[in-house]
């Protein structure tokens, strides 16, 4: 009776587990989503982040899968979102890390609020 007992505890500890695991990859590849759309959006306003401070003729850029959201903030009027992005040139040498912040009002206007130059990578 005891090892009938164990064996259905186990199953259900199995099965228990197993269903976390695939609700904790759902929110994760949710997350993915959000990032890489997200970043897909505001391209054009990060390029341009990255060209005014590494200059333009330096060849860095920015992707929408190198990078993350940090924080999304909803005011009055308007959302505050902030980014990490890795800026890379050549073939994905990511030159540092930094984040931006942008404010979009109701009317769908986006601004730069600021441009942080975390850390600086060497690359060949």
């Amino acid at each position: 009776m005891k090892k009938v007992l164990l064996a259905i505890l186990a199953v259900i500890l199995v099965t228990t587990i197993w269903i976390l695991f695939a609700q904790i990859r759902e929110q994760s590849y949710e997350v993915e989503l959000r990032n890489g759309l997200l970043l897909t959006c505001f391209y054009p306003q990060l390029q341009n982040a990255v060209d005014c401070y590494y200059g333009p003729q330096k060849g860095v850029h920015v992707n929408n899968y190198m990078g993350e959201v940090l924080s999304i903030s909803h005011v009055q009027c308007g959302y505050y979102i902030t980014l990490c992005i890795y800026p890379y040139v050549g073939p994905h040498n990511t030159v540092g890390i930094d984040e931006v912040t942008f404010f979009v009002n109701n009317s769908g206007i986006v601004k730069q609020e600021s441009f942080e130059h975390v850390k600086d990578y060497e690359y060949p």
